[in-house]
């Protein structure tokens, strides 16, 4: 199976194709970790070295110890636990946009089969 073809596992959430994007990569509804993507996670929290990251809602908590002067706001690529890198908002909402477009584009083929 190749790794796109894996988000065809992804729930439906009012007729399009919804992602369950978390930091540490995609997952199906049932909670199955599908594959480990550098998904861009937005600090919306720092206390000490540690920043609470969203995507999509989803929250987690990432080492900062790794990166020079974080700041609320910015958006980071996160790895084991430890964000890594940082990158610019529009790249960032780019690269989301472009994984969603990838699901969707999955769903719509795979919904067609099962409609012939």
């Amino acid at each position: 199976m190749t790794i796109l073809k894996r988000f065809a596992n992804i729930s439906v959430k009012d007729g399009m194709k919804a992602l369950n994007l978390q930091p540490s990569g995609i997952y199906d509804p049932q909670g199955n970790k599908l594959m480990c993507l550098a998904i861009p996670s937005k600090i919306v929290k720092i206390e000490n070295d540690v920043a609470t990251i969203d995507v999509d809602g989803v929250r987690r908590e990432a080492s900062l110890l790794l990166l020079k002067n974080p700041k609320v706001g910015d958006y980071v690529i996160v790895h084991a636990g430890f964000a890594i890198h940082k990158i610019n908002e529009e790249d960032a909402m780019e690269s989301l946009r472009l994984i969603r477009e990838a699901a969707s584009l999955i769903f719509d083929n795979d919904k067609n089969k099962n409609l012939s």
